[in-house]
């Protein structure tokens, strides 16, 4: 399965600015784009503030956004992020 495949399964149907309101904190790889705060790699960024604080991250890179939860969601978000490195 391609890695837009994988967003697109796990991706809510819904504009960015309405999940981003859900949210405790957004990273994203370009504030022109989408605001928030800058990481050069949001979707690790994310990943690391929801394990180390229990908040709800989006992470917002290239055209793609995942909101990240700290519940088991986490884990599959951390396997995405590792297949993504694989490509």
């Amino acid at each position: 399965m391609t890695l837009i495949q994988h967003l697109s399964n796990i991706s809510e149907n819904r504009r960015p600015e309405e999940v981003a309101a859900e949210c405790d904190i957004v990273f994203t790889d370009d504030i022109s784009k989408f605001p928030g705060m800058f990481a050069t790699d949001s979707f690790k960024a994310a990943l690391d503030k929801v394990r180390k604080d229990s908040v709800t991250a989006m992470a917002v890179f290239d055209t793609y956004f995942i909101k990240i939860e700290p519940n088991a969601r986490w884990m599959r978000a951390l396997r995405l992020y590792q297949e993504t490195k694989n490509l």
